[in-house]
C-alpha cells in the first residue's frame, strides 16, 4: 500500500476512535435544591409528591414503566405537550441505560418517552426517521422534529431544556 493510501486508513482509524470516546462522555449530576417542592405526573396521573420537608429522593418515579407503549406515544402525539422527547433505547445498550438512569434522577422521566427499539413497531419508526444508532432522541416542537444521537448529545439537550428538578 502507498504511504497515502496508509495515511487515509490511519486517520480514519483516529477519527473514528476520538468520535466514539466523544461520544461517551459523562455529564455531571446536580441533584440540585432537595429543599424544593416536587410533584410528578405522568400522562395526568399524580406518580409522586415530595413537600419542602421532605429530605427523600424521587420515590415515584420508580413506579413508571422502563419503557412506553405504543399508546403512550400515540397520546403524547395526539396531545398538547411541546417540547415532546422520544428517546429510542434498548436493553442491550450501556449509554441507554446511562441516559436512562440520568432521566430518573434528575426527575425527567415523566417529560420523555423511552422507547424499546427491541419491539418491532418502535424499531420500524427508528427506522423511518432514519435513525442508525442508540441511544437516539427526537424532539418535537413548534411543529418540527429535531434528531439527536449519543450520550452525550442527547443528555446535552436534556440538561438544557429540563434543566434541574
Amino acid at each position: 500500500m502507498s504511504k497515502f493510501v496508509k495515511f487515509c486508513v490511519a486517520s480514519v482509524f483516529i477519527l473514528f476512535f476520538v468520535l466514539n470516546f466523544a461520544s461517551c462522555a459523562g455529564i455531571p449530576v446536580n441533584h440540585g435544591d432537595k429543599e424544593a417542592e416536587l410533584t410528578v405526573t405522568y400522562f395526568g396521573k399524580k406518580v409522586h409528591e415530595r413537600k419542602a420537608k421532605n429530605k427523600g429522593g424521587i420515590k415515584g418515579v420508580k413506579n413508571l414503566p422502563k419503557y412506553n407503549s405504543k399508546e403512550d406515544l400515540k397520546k403524547a402525539l395526539e396531545g398538547q405537550t411541546r417540547p415532546l422527547y422520544i428517546i429510542y433505547s434498548g436493553d442491550s445498550c450501556p449509554p441507554c441505560m446511562q441516559l436512562v438512569s440520568l432521566i430518573k434522577i434528575n426527575g425527567w422521566r415523566s417529560n420523555v418517552i423511552i422507547l424499546n427499539i427491541d419491539e418491532t413497531w418502535a424499531y420500524l419508526l427508528y427506522k423511518e426517521l432514519g435513525f442508525n444508532g442508540i441511544p437516539a432522541m427526537s424532539v418535537i416542537h413548534d411543529k418540527k422534529v429535531f434528531s439527536f444521537s449519543g450520550y452525550a448529545n442527547i443528555s446535552r439537550v436534556l440538561w438544557t431544556m429540563l434543566g434541574k428538578n
